[in-house]
């Protein structure tokens, strides 16, 4: 490679990678780039399904081949860096290869957290662990599930044939993302499963007003990093054993302790491949633990590099563009942490939509310099599926940064869910389930902060096109 020619270096072949190495191409033809995607081999594209608003579309995530980079002028290295270099601005392969970078992005992502250690406990992260469930899931007779958030509910609702124990520290179910009222909202589809369709229902309104949290750790953002419709293949190539669906959920408990032989203590006489001990003193047998508890940033290699700024959570803290407290060197996705000013309707939860957005985002920063903070910093957006409905989340959804909001809602059971936060006469946030068609007005009324209190009572009547309002 020409010393005075060096490449723009991207480590991570996920989600941010790929982003970033594709979207610096089309502002940079010339310079050399080169993303090492580690030993895996695993290529992550996200392609927009739906767009729905300015910010907010519904992506697609498919796996690509080395070789098809290739075309666009960008060399795949199926290698893991096992040193970093940064006075030299080089990076050490686990082939003991090393490469010069004129920029370095770091997209090495996060890993979920594990608690404990038993070939009968799993995470689910990447494609390798999905295989492994997949595995276990042929001779399961009962699957206890640790965790409330996107993975857990996912696999909650499509699991079938086994038994399923849902233990989760809120009260409520899915907590990470929907309050009270949305978790009765989906209560029939926790006990039924994936259901084939419903019957057109009454709708029903409210208007409330959200009292404060008494925890400050139910409304910590968290997310996961599977992308959309990764469990639904799985589990439509089980087969079926006509065993009858049950779930259970227990609230308010976490896991704290494994055990691969049945415990004294415990009062169930079946046998099981593992036993775990709840908080509540419960021991639980089971044939799988899958715990979906949350995620820790990938910077192992990285922070050896004692200059390298870390966030509280652990994350390579970035500035507005995506550049770390290392010159030439920045990072997306789920590694880093953003530490600027951020807007009160955006909040970082390590998801998918996340990491295309940074990747995207951190490639034009790269390329040309001094850009603007991207509009999608400006408002939270994520599009998901969750218990079989499309579910829309937009802005302060969950109020993290409100003080008392106005919530306004529509409910029409089994068919959609509207939850609506105001504060001041104007829309902070939204949480949009099923069809609703309402949420590129929604995202706009966010971005631009327009005051609705003249309609603030009618936002949501059914019989009212709002859009006839904000036009």
């Amino acid at each position: 490679m020409d010393p005075t020619n060096q490449p723009i270096v991207v480590v991570g072949g996920g989600v941010a990678g790929v982003c970033c190495v594709e979207e610096f191409r089309c502002h940079d033809e010339k310079t050399p780039v080169v993303l090492i995607s580690g030993s895996s081999g695993y290529l992550k594209k996200s392609t927009t399904a739906v767009r729905y608003g300015e910010v907010t579309e519904e992506i697609r995530i498919s796996e690509q081949e080395p070789e098809d980079f290739a075309k666009e002028g960008i060399d795949v290295l199926v290698n893991d860096v096992v040193e970093w270099i940064p006075s030299e601005k080089k990076v050490k392969l686990d082939n003991e290869q090393e490469i010069s970078y004129s920029k370095l992005c770091i997209c090495t992502g996060a890993s979920a957290k594990k608690s404990f250690q038993s070939e009968y406990v799993l995470t689910l992260r990447d494609t390798e662990t999905i295989e492994r469930l997949r595995e276990k899931l042929k001779t399961a007779r009962r699957v206890l599930i640790l965790g409330n958030g996107g993975i857990a509910t996912e696999l909650v609702f499509e699991l079938t044939d086994v038994e399923i124990v849902w233990a989760i520290r809120h009260t409520t179910i899915s907590a990470t993302y929907f309050d009270e009222a949305a978790a009765k909202f989906f209560a029939p589809r926790l006990t039924s499963g994936r259901d084939s369709g419903d019957a057109k229902k009454e709708v029903r309104r409210e208007r409330y007003v959200v009292a404060p949290s008494t925890s400050k750790e139910g409304k910590k953002p968290s997310g996961c990093a599977l992308g959309p419709y990764w469990l639904r293949n799985l589990v439509y190539n089980k087969e079926g054993s006509g065993k009858e669906r049950r779930v259970t959920v227990i609230d308010n408990v976490e896991g704290e302790e494994v055990s691969e032989s049945r415990p004294e203590e415990a009062t169930d006489q079946e046998a099981w491949n593992v036993w775990v001990k709840l908080s509540n003193n419960q021991w639980i047998g089971t044939d799988l633990v899958i715990q979906a508890t949350g995620v820790d940033p990938n910077t192992s290699i990285w922070r050896q590099c004692e200059d390298l700024k870390l966030a509280e959570d652990g994350g390579i803290a970035v500035d507005s563009h995506m550049r770390t407290s290392i010159p030439d060197v920045y990072a997306a996705g789920d590694v880093c942490t953003p530490t600027w000013e951020r807007s009160p309707h955006w909040m970082q939860m390590r998801l998918w939509t996340q990491a295309r957005q940074m990747g995207m985002y951190v490639a034009r920063c790269m390329a040309i310099g001094d850009v603007h903070l991207d509009i999608c910093f400006d408002v939270f957006s994520h599009v998901t599926t969750y218990f079989g409905y499309k579910v829309i989340f937009l802005g302060d959804f969950n109020g993290a940064n409100l003080n008392e909001p106005t919530a306004l809602l529509r409910i029409t059971p089994g068919i959609e869910f509207v939850k609506v936060l105001v504060k001041d006469g104007r829309i902070q946030g939204a949480v949009l389930v099923g069809e609703t068609d309402i949420e590129e007005t929604v995202e706009n009324l966010i971005l631009n902060q327009t005051d609705i209190s003249q309609v603030e009572d009618r936002f949501l009547d059914p019989d009212i096109d709002i859009d006839d309002y904000f036009d």
